[in-house]
């Protein structure tokens, strides 16, 4: 049976909201570290937030956003700010799977459409993020649309089309250095195209939106090269090893190398081996087949720089190939759209399937566990007064405290200084007269030199790789320790 256009861009539309409800899932409340950041530095002024993340290793167009759209609800509901933190990740995610099924459906196919949807809502790399209080959700959102923009270009050379596509690729710069690169690149490899199908004003048009890019790119420059010269990690060489190779593909097609990883790369190669058997330089397949380029292309970047540019700190980690992803599997899509036979697509949209059960059971099985320790830490954080000084164990611990608890002082038991205690809100104030401690573990020898004794219950709780420990405090031989 052949299903009309119409019932492919209805299924399409069930399917994404169907994959929204499901990533939906993972907005829990319960924040890890990067999350946290985000969320601290968010409720600082407009001149500290771009001051502050001139001094981090992220560009700030995220911070930006995600302070504009949680202000008023933020001020409305304050106690629901971690909730909303993660909502304006899956705001993104949401348009991210509208562009990919419905505008990508209107370029390459309704067919290639529905499979991009399901692309997106099922590989374990995009689901995981899709709630994620980071600027991942937002990289892969101006990517997917500027590259729709570029793809609309070379089919109708009209202004708006180039000038879209600039535009959202510096949005993608601003947001995440990588999702730049993927955009850059994306414009880059179709303009390759428009050279082979004698384009040359098309071709013109998508390098000089790459160039408008770097431009209003510009002015963010000199704080990037700020932002790589202040990272090092001791000076220990982080090598290119197969090992961080494998982790880099294990990220882009699955968790694991099972039979599932197979029939992924199985998928990927018969959509390569369909666009050369049938595929045509002049058709929609070759503009998939270029933004599949493009997102390998970043990847082979990415290991570059790594070992060539800055081999003493990981600067490109799994998760900033978000936004390429998409990028990925809207290519294959188109691919797999144009060129493979309707029975072969279907096999590719059950492979597909199968991955998004497996990762949903995770993500559902995760959401619960974080669900259970949030009750627990708000349950916990409800006796803490406003006012009354946190003492945090280090950066990682003064995070929970300035996250859930922004009108309690934070006390360090370290010396912290820098741009993190300025995010966090360190004081140097006197830790002896804190009654309540986050802590990674029960530091023992700090207590007992402040004379300091953990009393009542304490509440444990994992946030991903995270784990915190929150008490309260009595002074030693009070008699009220447990």
């Amino acid at each position: 049976m052949t299903l009309s256009d119409k019932t492919l861009r209805r299924l399409t539309l069930a399917a994404a909201v169907v994959f929204l409800a499901l990533a939906a899932v993972g907005c829990t409340g319960l924040l890890w570290y990067d999350e946290q950041f985000s969320a601290v530095l968010a409720r600082h002024s407009w001149a500290e937030l771009i001051a502050l993340t001139g001094q981090d290793v992220h560009p700030p167009l995220y911070y930006l956003l995600l302070k504009a759209l949680c202000a008023l609800p933020g001020a409305l509901w304050p106690e629901s700010y971690p909730f909303l933190c993660q909502a304006v990740s899956l705001l993104a995610y949401a348009g991210a799977l509208a562009a990919a099924g419905l505008w990508g459906g209107r370029l390459f196919g309704a067919r290639a459409g529905l499979l991009a949807t399901v692309c997106l809502g099922c590989m374990p790399a995009l689901l995981d993020y899709a709630a994620e209080a980071r600027m991942y959700s937002w990289g892969l959102l101006f990517v997917l649309l500027g590259a729709l923009c570029a793809v609309e270009w070379l089919r109708a050379p009209r202004p708006r089309w180039a000038v879209g596509a600039g535009v959202l690729a510096a949005a993608a710069l601003y947001t995440h250095y990588w999702a730049g690169a993927a955009a850059g690149l994306t414009l880059f490899c179709l303009a390759v195209l428009a050279l082979l199908r004698r384009q040359p004003r098309r071709c013109a048009g998508l390098l000089a939106a790459g160039v408008g890019a770097l431009v209003l790119f510009a002015p963010w420059v000199p704080l990037l090269l700020r932002q790589m010269g202040g990272t090092s990690s001791g000076g220990k060489t982080v090598p290119l090893s197969l090992y961080l190779i494998r982790q880099y593909l294990e990220f882009v097609i699955s968790s694991g190398w099972g039979p599932l990883t197979l029939l992924g790369l199985l998928a990927v190669g018969a959509g390569a081996v369909g666009f050369a058997l049938r595929g045509r330089a002049d058709g929609p397949a070759a503009e998939g087949f270029a933004l599949a380029a493009a997102a390998a292309l970043t990847l082979l970047l990415g290991m570059a720089a790594q070992q060539l540019l800055h081999p003493t700190r990981v600067i490109f980690q799994g998760r900033y190939l978000v936004p390429a992803l998409g990028l990925l599997w809207l290519g294959m899509a188109a691919l797999w759209g144009r060129c493979l036979p309707r029975l072969l697509a279907a096999g590719v949209l059950a492979v597909c399937l199968a991955y998004g059960a497996g990762n949903v059971a995770a993500v559902w099985a995760q959401a619960g566990q974080e669900r259970a320790d949030y009750a627990r830490l708000t349950e916990a954080l409800a006796a803490v007064q406003p006012g009354e000084p946190v003492l945090a164990q280090g950066y990682y611990q003064a995070a929970l405290a300035a996250c859930y608890l922004p009108d309690n002082p934070r006390v360090s038991l370290g010396e912290e200084t820098g741009m993190l205690a300025g995010v966090f809100g360190l004081s140097g104030g006197d830790p002896t007269a804190c009654r309540w401690l986050v802590c990674a573990w029960l530091p023992q020898e700090e207590l007992d030199r402040l004379a300091l004794a953990p009393t009542g219950a304490q509440v444990w709780v994992r946030a991903r790789e995270d784990r915190y420990l929150f008490t309260a405090l009595v002074a030693a031989g009070s008699g009220q320790t447990a």
